[in-house]
């Protein structure tokens, strides 16, 4: 079996995208793998990391969007590279349309994310079965787009059906998580990262990009938060400059911070006792599948409205706190966390109802979805050459 994977430009692209390749390997040791990504993002790096076979393709990112679509009374810089992105997309197109011909899969599998629409409407002039998968609530412009060529559409919510214009091929899924997530060893992560058992341990982490309103507010009240708890703080990569020298400084009260944790994030979530975090939805998939308690800074309206979108989804359930980003400040967050820490039942209670809206079976369910188009499309070659035999 062939399968092209396509995705990129953040963490919550690139980790659900390889919790599928592992199940895949898994599954299929024999099978043949293509990512193909955008030039200049994380994961080509990522890819190549991982042994996984990768080509670039021209990508334009349409910024400044709503649930509607692109809003083009915004920025005026942010609508000069949306015109000039337009260009990239048929260009994409192209150099897709070549590397699928090349590598001629049997599926191709596309995560989302603008560097995967020339993939998806390549594949479809090719006639190349194609799954798109949505994380989000609210779907993202790049994959609404690209449903409308696609074979199968899987999401990670329920509720994101009613967003696609073409309903009749969504189907749910879940969102996929790492093994590695599923399988990482507490004992080990508290010797890695040196911390004390008996003592809570809260993680921070504002995605894979970061998220500067966090660290300027859990930084804020740093010192107050390490009197109760140990903290991993994931900073990401543009304020850890300006964290580093506290990091050292504070590192004796327990406190590690990192601008991201590629090797060891199944280990810092596997201690964790509590979570503070941004709302993108491998994140909290992620932590709902450990059952982690979590305090939900979600983004505000203005980036689309997908993580406000998603948050809503866990505190529905009673499965996450949030503090609304206009809220959030250093005395919020420090009360938050006491009431949290000390209330051993608000905690279960929280854990129990994240692992019932956690799917930890995503990537199998995914993963038949693809081998199920694999085994129809070689089935229906077959019958192709018979007949002219």
């Amino acid at each position: 079996m062939r399968v092209i994977v396509s995705g990129g430009g953040t963490g919550g692209h690139i980790t659900p995208l390889y919790a599928v390749i592992q199940e895949l390997r898994e599954e299929n040791p024999r099978v043949e793998i293509l990512w193909i990504g955008s030039k200049s993002g994380p994961e080509r790096d990522f890819a190549q990391r991982h042994n996984i076979p990768f080509e670039h393709i021209a990508a334009g990112k349409f910024r400044r969007y709503t649930p509607n679509g692109l809003d083009f009374g915004g920025d005026p810089s942010s609508i000069g590279q949306n015109l000039i992105d337009m260009f990239k997309v048929p260009i994409g197109i192209i150099q897709a349309y070549f590397r699928i011909a090349d590598f001629m899969p049997d599926v191709i599998f596309s995560k989302g994310g603008y560097v995967s629409l020339p993939v998806v409407i390549a594949g479809k002039l090719l006639g190349i079965p194609t799954i798109v998968h949505e994380s989000d609530v609210i779907p993202g412009l790049a994959n609404r787009i690209a449903s409308r060529f696609a074979t199968v559409v899987l999401t990670g919510f329920t509720e994101a059906k009613k967003y696609f214009p073409i309903k009749s091929n969504v189907r749910f899924s879940g969102n996929p998580v790492r093994s590695e997530i599923l399988n990482a060893n507490r004992e080990k992560a508290f010797a890695v990262f040196k911390f004390q058992p008996a003592k809570p341990v809260i993680l921070v982490t504002g995605g894979s990009l970061g998220a500067s309103r966090i660290n300027q507010v859990v930084m804020g009240a740093i010192e107050s938060i390490l009197e109760i708890a140990q903290v991993i703080h994931l900073t990401g990569e543009r304020d850890w400059v300006k964290i580093a020298p506290h990091a050292i400084r504070l590192e004796r009260f327990g406190y590690r911070a990192y601008p991201n944790l590629t090797d060891n994030m199944a280990g810092a979530l596997a201690i964790a006792d509590l979570a503070i975090t941004r709302a993108g939805a491998n994140t909290l998939s992620e932590f709902a599948v450990l059952g982690k308690p979590m305090i939900i800074i979600p983004l505000g309206s203005g980036a689309g409205g997908h993580q406000e979108a998603n948050a809503k989804i866990f505190t529905k359930h009673g499965a996450a706190i949030i503090i609304n980003e206009e809220k959030f400040d250093g005395e919020t967050l420090l009360r938050q966390i006491k009431e949290l820490i000390n209330s051993k039942e608000k905690l279960a209670d929280l854990s129990k109802n994240a692992k019932n809206l956690a799917h930890p079976n995503a990537a199998a369910a995914i993963t038949r979805e693809i081998t199920h188009l694999a085994s129809h499309r070689s089935n229906a070659q077959l019958k192709t050459i018979s007949h002219r035999a």
